[in-house]
């Protein structure tokens, strides 16, 4: 394991999702028949070796086949990571939203708009969620 790991990166997971890594990020349509052999090869470019810990807004809150796509694509996400030694950390839509906006309920434009206040134009809602999901891990890692 490499000592100087310090590389963090936050993810929406979603068949669109998004990420942020502090510098760079984005949104990657999926497709929804392939998506979790699409997810696994975008992680490879994504999450290397390198990267120190990887966070990610935890699906919650949906009910029958509504969170299935979304668990299986936690699910690789960690498996990924756990196969790389990479600790993972995942947090609620609620809490993420609360620590970036104020609101635990904020809207998608609301997310976009604190994004631009913070110096960041997002892509969409994706890539605005996984910057609010990075500032969030940024917050609870300091704690």
């Amino acid at each position: 394991m490499t000592k100087n790991k310090k590389r963090i990166i936050a993810f929406d997971l979603g068949t669109k999702f998004g990420w942020y890594d502090g510098k760079d990020g984005g949104s990657v349509k999926l497709n929804p028949k392939r998506r979790l052999i699409e997810f696994w090869d975008h992680l490879a470019d994504l999450v290397p070796d390198t990267t120190a810990e990887v966070a990610f807004e935890s699906p919650m809150g949906l009910r029958g086949n509504a969170i299935y796509p979304l668990m299986s694509l936690r699910a690789v996400l960690e498996l990924h990571c756990e196969g790389l030694g990479i600790p993972t950390h995942g947090y609620s839509p609620a809490s993420v939203k609360k620590s970036f906006t104020g609101n635990g309920r904020a809207s998608k434009d609301d997310m976009k708009i604190e994004c631009s206040r913070r110096g960041v134009d997002p892509i969409d809602d994706n890539h605005a969620d996984a910057v609010a999901v990075y500032n969030h891990h940024i917050l609870e890692d300091r704690r």
